[in-house]
This record gives structure tokens, C-alpha cells and sequence, in this order.
């Protein structure tokens, strides 16, 4: 066990510094070889916010606490003192909440309790100087692209695109944050015998072009992203910025239409997170063209990352249809399983896999705090 002092606070402005910050908080979760990180091309608006508008308006504080670590039973023995990075965050401000809360993303903390409270109350006066008194957390860049701890199944490796974090860290957000919101990852089973006709239902299906979800067909987006009173629905430079994230990996979607009338859509994309993870992100660039050597080739699970109907389309047996859909569109490429979420306990999606035989697995929790 280590005890910290000498706690100091950085905030990343520059370029160099934000590249010093992402191989901070990368060299971090790295310790965990389950970690799925992300691609390194996914990281490059990071470096150049103001290049990215979503990322821009949001007014990112990249902010990482450093301190000194002294090995031994007490703070005045054992082995000297090195430098250690103690915790990272990324604080957004979302423009489009009245209440000026912030979004803690690209979280993470040692196993030590007095440096996590120091680490907040450092954060707290940086948010008291924009008027912000709320965080809530842990996320990515979006909320809707991937939000919460994990809090069981650490000895899974996580699918592609959903939390990942220490086993410690929930005990340790706990003691700062008040839990809000429960959500789980549920699994699919794929049968071989799967049937590959058309899925019954009253739409009528056609593949879709991923970005337009960003433009013309922003409501249905809008509609899968609300499945959570905690978050306002993205808007078109959300989605825009969202999509760009998910589409390094090869995607397919489709849109169900009533009378040719877009009344809903399902996203779906193979789950790559093996590779993510042996090709270590793509953090060279061999390991960047086998990355897109692999994504063309069969894997055995995906990942439906966003599925919804409008409301007013809703009871009809559209969002049921497209789920049968996605199914025989992952036994048709031999996929084994399919996993959706983490979706919120008490979502009508998550009740209807549920329905289908869907398995909750991993648990994940939301939590906010006030400062």
C-alpha cells in the first residue's frame, strides 16, 4: 500500500499537454489488461478540441493530479518518494443543461481514498469558478456513448464501447459521489438454427446510411439516446460527434419506415474489442493496419450500440421487429451473441430483451455529486 502527499493539481491547455494527459490517463487503465481502449484515432479531437465543435462548446478542462507515493507502514519510513499520477478527469460543461452541471469523463484514481477527496475538492474549486456546482460522472465525451462504473464481472473483458474500471473504484466513488442511476449489459445467445427470413412486424427495412442520423434522421438518434432523464437528447453536432467515434469500426444500420416514413432505425457494429485490446488501440502504425486488416474479417460477437422507435410509433411491434432483425443479421454472420447496453433498470428496451431471452450481466451505476 502507498501513501500519497504533495498532492498538485495540472490543468492540460496546450497540445503537449493534452498528449500529456491522454498517456497519463491511457498508462492508467492500462494496468488492467482487460481494459478495451479506445482507437487512437478517436483520441485526436481530444488533442485538437477546438477542431471539434462539440468538444469546443463544452468547454474542456482536462485536469490530473499528481503527488508523491512513499512505500512503507508509515509517511516518515519505508522506501523514498517517487511521483505518481493520482487521478484524471476531463470536465464538459453541456451547453444545452439550464443547470450548468459537468460531465466527469476519462475518470480515474489510485486505491486511496484521502487523494480521490483531495483530487474532488481541486475540481470543486475549478467548477465553482465557471458557476458549475454539480458533476456528474464517470462518462466519455458523450454520456450517450459510453456512461458509468462498472461494479461486477471485472473478470470479463468488456465489450466494445461500454465502462471498464478498476474493481476498487466503486467503493471509492461511493465515499464522494451519490449513486443515481443503475444500468446493466445484456447478453444475446445466437442460435445456428437462427431463422434468416425477413423479421415479421409492420414496417417495411432498408439499410441506412450511419451519418444521416446526424441530420435528416436526428429524431430517431434523439429517440434511442433517451433512455435516461439524467441527460438531454444529443443534437445534430452531438451526433455528429458520437457517430464519428463509433464508425472507426465497420458499421451497419438500418431504418424502418411506415408508409415511407422513418419511424425508427437499429445501429449495429461487431464487437472489435478483442483486437482493440491485442493491437493496444492502434498506438503505431502496424498495429493501425492490422487493425483495419482485422475489422474485415468474421468475429464471433457484435454489439447492437443504439436501437429506437419514436414515441409516437411506439406499442406496435416496430421496435421488436428490428430487433429480430438485428438478430438474424448477427447469425447470418455467424455471431455467436450480441450485447445492448448498459441500458437503465426499468427501460422498455431492456424489458423487452428481457422478454427474448436477453441476460443482464454486467451491472453499471451512475453517480452525481454536489459541490
Amino acid at each position: 500500500m502507498a501513501n500519497y502527499i504533495n498532492h498538485q493539481l495540472h490543468a492540460a491547455d496546450s497540445y503537449w499537454e493534452r498528449r500529456h494527459f491522454i498517456r497519463r490517463w491511457w498508462s492508467q487503465q492500462r494496468q488492467d489488461t482487460r481494459w478495451t481502449p479506445p482507437h487512437v484515432a478517436a483520441l485526436q479531437p481530444f488533442l485538437h478540441p477546438q477542431r471539434a465543435f462539440h468538444l469546443a462548446r463544452a468547454a474542456p478542462l482536462f485536469m490530473h493530479m499528481d503527488g508523491l507515493a512513499r512505500r512503507g507502514s508509515s509517511m516518515g519510513s519505508g522506501s523514498p518518494a517517487f511521483e505518481s499520477t493520482l487521478a484524471t478527469a476531463l470536465l464538459l460543461m453541456d451547453p444545452q443543461r439550464a443547470d450548468r452541471t459537468a460531465y466527469l469523463s476519462h475518470f480515474d484514481s489510485v486505491n486511496d481514498l484521502d487523494s480521490l477527496e483531495t483530487f474532488f475538492y481541486f475540481l470543486s474549486e475549478k467548477l465553482w469558478e465557471r458557476g458549475i456546482h454539480k458533476a456528474i460522472g464517470p462518462c466519455m465525451a458523450s454520456p450517450h456513448l459510453q456512461c458509468g462504473a462498472l461494479m461486477d464481472s471485472f473478470n470479463l473483458a468488456p465489450p466494445l464501447h461500454t465502462p471498464y474500471n478498476a474493481p476498487y473504484l466503486p467503493e471509492l466513488l461511493q465515499s464522494v459521489m451519490q449513486p443515481i442511476e443503475e444500468r446493466h449489459l445484456y447478453h444475446i445467445h445466437i442460435a445456428a438454427e437462427t431463422a434468416s427470413s425477413p423479421a415479421p412486424g409492420p414496417a417495411q427495412l432498408s439499410p441506412l446510411d450511419p451519418t444521416r442520423l446526424a441530420r435528416s434522421l436526428l429524431p430517431l438518434f434523439q429517440a434511442a439516446c433517451a433512455i435516461s432523464a439524467h441527460f438531454p437528447p444529443p443534437d445534430s453536432r452531438e451526433a455528429e460527434f458520437i457517430l464519428r467515434q463509433i464508425m472507426l469500426t465497420p458499421t451497419r444500420a438500418w431504418v424502418a419506415r411506415i408508409q415511407r416514413q422513418p419511424v425508427g432505425f437499429v445501429l449495429l457494429q461487431p464487437d472489435m474489442g478483442f483486437a482493440l485490446r491485442r493491437a493496444n488501440g492502434g498506438r503505431n502504425w502496424l498495429w493501425r493496419r492490422w487493425l483495419h486488416w482485422r475489422s474485415e474479417r468474421p468475429v464471433t460477437a457484435g454489439r447492437i450500440l443504439y436501437w429506437g422507435v419514436l414515441s409516437a410509433w411506439r406499442g406496435q411491434g416496430i421496435g421488436q421487429q428490428l430487433l429480430a432483425h438485428a438478430i438474424n443479421e448477427a447469425a447470418r454472420r455467424g455471431w455467436r451473441s450480441l450485447t445492448v447496453g448498459p441500458l437503465p433498470t426499468g427501460n422498455l428496451g431492456a424489458m423487452l430483451l428481457r422478454k427474448i431471452g436477453g441476460k443482464p450481466v454486467q451491472r453499471y451505476q451512475l453517480f452525481e455529486t454536489g459541490f
